[in-house]
């Protein structure tokens, strides 16, 4: 009888185990969705910035064309000239 009341109580103790284990999972499971969410709301935010900057920088491109047009290209700078190092 003894074993059988030692026997019970291990059942009832996997019992709350498997509760928690199945608990655990299902707010595992709804943090991994969160988290998938997140992810692709992020990956939306970030091609939307990819694709804002590509549109500055055709901006920018533009911008510059223009200024060369208007006022001719930058002067260009010589090459600094060679520093003669003393010999030993």
């Amino acid at each position: 009888m003894d074993a059988l009341d030692s026997l019970t109580g291990r059942i009832e103790d996997v019992e709350v185990s498997v509760g928690e284990l199945t608990t655990a999972a299902a707010e595992a499971r709804d943090d991994l969705d969160a988290l998938e969410e997140r992810t692709t709301a992020m990956a939306a935010d970030v091609e939307m910035l990819r694709a804002t900057a590509e549109r500055f920088g055709r901006f920018l491109d533009g911008l510059r064309d223009l200024l060369f047009d208007f006022q001719g290209a930058p002067p260009t700078t010589p090459e600094p000239p060679a520093i003669a190092t003393p010999e030993s």
